[in-house]
């Protein structure tokens, strides 16, 4: 009897320590499950994250994009308002010219008309 004993605990050793050794692959299979789904969470999270980055971005963008087209449109209208008081400016250059001319023959009339008239 104490060798069946003996052989019985010897088996039930075996198997206790089959057991062990699926209990330690089942944690381990476990481990890398949970693992793995905490990657993918983290993973799912993050993209969350930047598809509301990009969403973000791409508002940005869009308002940058409609401030410069408001002023590339204002910077047209500056330019051909410059262009409009250059034009100004050349015909009133020219009228000044035209003025100083008449002074200056007006001038020359009055010098040769006080000369002409004697002292009284």
């Amino acid at each position: 009897m104490k060798t069946r004993q003996i052989g019985q605990e010897s088996e039930g050793g075996k198997m206790t320590g089959k057991k062990g050794v699926l209990v330690i692959v089942v944690m381990i299979a476990l481990g890398v499950l949970i693992t793995i789904g905490a990657e993918e969470i983290r993973s799912g999270v993050m993209k969350r994250a930047l598809l509301t980055e990009i969403g973000a971005l791409q508002e940005n963008n869009q308002e940058l994009q409609t401030k410069n087209d408001e002023l590339t449109q204002e910077t047209k209208n500056l330019g051909a308002e410059v262009k409009s008081l250059q034009g100004k400016n050349e015909d009133l250059q020219t009228r000044n010219d035209d003025f100083t001319e008449q002074i200056e023959t007006l001038e020359a009339e009055l010098r040769t008309k006080i000369r002409i008239i004697p002292n009284r």
